[in-house]
């Protein structure tokens, strides 16, 4: 039995767009496919820069 692949579509979007997405856990990082070594680069550091800010705000809350 051969197994459908999902449709895929494709659409461009500002990494601030992207930011706000996945600091506000509409979309998660394993949602996001980059079609080239340049993509995967960029997503990879926002990733890290939404993890900061993510911890950032978990010490804030913490603390207070």
């Amino acid at each position: 039995m051969r197994m459908n692949k999902p449709e895929r579509l494709q659409l461009s979007m500002s990494k601030e767009q992207l930011k706000k997405l996945l600091l506000e856990q509409k979309l998660v990082a394993s949602d996001i496919r980059c079609s080239d070594y340049g993509s995967q680069c960029e997503l990879k550091q926002l990733i890290l820069e939404c993890a900061r800010i993510n911890c950032s705000g978990s010490l804030q809350n913490f603390d207070g």
